[in-house]
């Protein structure tokens, strides 16, 4: 069997390296048919279908096209090809479009033409595809009800951490030596509600001033934190930017002793399980996120994981120093979470589920 990876995708994007490499690993031959994403839709199709042509013969009988995360556009195409090769077509969301775009950013209202295309292209491409990935149960039942699909149509694969990168070195390291520190790194997106984050920062370097919080990269909300955090003239608060992915490591797996997930409000918040939860975890670091029907799926509050009951800073802020004055609590999550989030969502067991779905979906074999 080989697997084609098809669009104007990313092949760094976490998850589809993740992917890529989870099967690579587990034997799978793999082709990569990317299209250039610089280029709109209606001005890559031409390429993709030359593409396709001169390729197709490296697609046998025993073969799927896949697109990964965020190609809703490539999908259409996608379908042509597989449905002329009758070969099955195996999309990877990660989102609704329609739910990122206007219900999360709040970039067009729902009423507007973007917001009615947008959703289209979800349903669209929802219904051509053979299978659909979902992260978690719950986001498997979110397209389900949103968007008319059938449960046997829609399979879970938790998006993991890549363990190229994300590993810890040594999980008895001596974390006191340094200053407790508190760790966010992403996006900054309305989903990760870093503005709560930043609130309970500074209501707990009131409580303990020897606490000081990192708070890594940029995004949509960054204006907003950072006009929050202004007042703050102590420095154990500190917006430090982009990194890169090594570096980022590094700086996590050498200062964090605890890192934040997500506390947003939307309901796209309690759906996704994102990967800084896995990585965090991966490199022996407490996770301390807001509780969701999602994050119960794969964890245990108090066991691998520290969970909110609320976005609330003043909630956060309680679960933080609860946190700092107990460590024995906090190296027992760091520890099980570490093993396992290696044990079951690395790379080559995430792979091998992907392949045990193509499998029992359309009865093709490694």
């Amino acid at each position: 069997m080989t697997v084609c990876f098809f669009g104007a995708y990313d092949p760094s994007y976490p998850r589809t390296a993740i992917i890529w490499r989870g099967l690579k690993i587990n034997g799978q031959a793999c082709y990569d048919w990317r299209l250039p994403s610089g280029l709109k839709a209606w001005a890559r199709y031409p390429l993709g279908l030359a593409q396709a042509m001169l390729n197709q013969p490296q697609l046998g009988r025993k073969a799927c096209l896949f697109v990964p995360s965020f190609g809703h556009k490539d999908v259409p195409l996608a379908y042509l090809l597989s449905w002329k090769k009758s070969i099955p077509l195996i999309f990877d969301p990660l989102a609704s479009r329609y739910e990122t775009k206007i219900l999360d950013w709040r970039r067009k209202p729902p009423d507007s033409f973007a917001a009615r295309w947008n959703y289209f292209l979800d349903k669209l491409s929802f219904r051509l595809a053979d299978l659909v990935l979902a992260d978690t149960k719950a986001h498997r039942d979110y397209y389900c009800q949103e968007f008319g699909l059938e449960a046997n149509r829609v399979a879970i694969l938790p998006v993991g951490f890549n363990d190229s990168f994300w590993s810890a070195r040594n999980e008895n390291h001596q974390e006191e030596e340094k200053p407790f520190t508190v760790v966010f790194f992403g996006s900054f997106l309305p989903l990760h509600g870093v503005e709560s984050m930043a609130r309970a920062a500074l209501i707990v370097i009131r409580r303990e001033p020897s606490i000081r919080f990192l708070f890594i990269g940029s995004g949509q909300t960054f204006p907003l934190v950072s006009h929050l955090l202004m007042g703050e003239k102590s420095g154990r608060i500190q917006l430090l930017g982009w990194m890169r992915e090594r570096q980022l490591v590094q700086l996590i797996r050498r200062e964090a002793h605890i890192c934040f997930g997500l506390f947003g409000s939307t309901p796209k918040a309690f759906r996704v399980v994102p990967h800084k939860i896995f990585q965090a975890m991966a490199l022996g670091k407490a996770v301390i996120t807001l509780d969701t029907p999602a994050i119960r799926e794969f964890f245990t509050h108090g066991e691998n994981i520290y969970l909110c009951p609320s976005s609330e800073p003043e909630a956060i802020a309680h679960g933080l120093m609860e946190l700092y004055s107990h460590p024995e609590m906090r190296q027992k999550i760091a520890v099980n979470s570490r093993h396992l989030v290696h044990e079951k969502f690395n790379p080559q067991a995430l792979g091998k589920t992907f392949l045990s779905l193509i499998e029992e979906k359309f009865n093709l074999k490694p």
